[in-house]
């Protein structure tokens, strides 16, 4: 017998037309064993990475503290990190996004969506800028700007208690030439403690302080 919630969705298909798969998304924790018996409803699991979760102590009030408590080894690689960007005359700023930077923000997203090897779904062109109006204060959008060109960006946003790495844009052939993306990473951690959270969570392990981070296990499931 198929549940309440699977005859909604098949209700649904008949007023709307087909749905190709449905998908949940981000579970964790508790809701990782409580989600099994969908399963019996021909949903499947799909593993992915672990998200990488930087606790930050309540010490940690600015980015220089948390440069403080990192070994000399990945301070310097953090440090010349930024050096190298400086010298380059890039600029790393939170902004505010408006129609036009909208465009040039997906422009940047396709770039990497199109090299990803699971795409689920595209954003749309204007889907930033209704993301930072919608969310507000809890949204955060750095960019690395040189001469008015946005050569990668990132989206931060407040959960609570912590500080989501959300979407990345990047021009490619300036992050071949600099360290683009490793700054970017960086810039998330800024702004968790810009926003005042206890963790930083990135689904990446390229953090460049591997000993602090640690994985919470994250699954899809999805009826296809």
């Amino acid at each position: 017998m198929h549940s309440h919630a699977e005859r909604e969705e098949r209700g649904a298909e008949k007023l709307s037309g087909n749905i190709d798969f449905v998908l949940i998304k981000d579970l964790k924790g508790e809701a990782l064993e409580v989600s099994q018996i969908i399963e019996r409803f021909s949903y499947r699991r799909i593993q992915t990475d672990p998200d990488m979760v930087l606790d930050l102590s309540s010490d940690i009030s600015s980015f220089d503290d948390y440069l403080s408590n990192l070994t000399s080894k990945y301070r310097s690689r953090i440090k010349k990190v930024i050096k190298t960007l400086d010298q380059a005359n890039f600029a790393c700023n939170k902004i505010t996004i408006t129609e036009e930077i909208d465009k040039e923000l997906h422009r940047l997203y396709l770039a990497v969506e199109e090299k990803s090897s699971t795409r689920l779904a595209t954003l749309s062109q204007g889907y930033f800028l209704a993301l930072q109006d919608a969310l507000k204060d809890k949204f955060t959008c750095f960019a690395i700007q040189r001469e008015n060109e946005i050569a990668g960006f990132v989206t931060v946003i407040k959960d609570h208690d912590k500080a989501i790495a959300y979407y990345v844009g990047l021009n490619y052939e300036a992050n071949s030439k600099y360290p683009i993306y490793f700054r970017l990473l960086q810039l998330v951690i800024q702004s968790a403690i810009d926003m005042g959270v206890y963790a930083s969570i990135i689904r990446s392990n390229r953090f460049g302080t591997e000993g602090q981070l640690r994985g919470e296990t994250c699954r899809y499931i999805c009826l296809g």
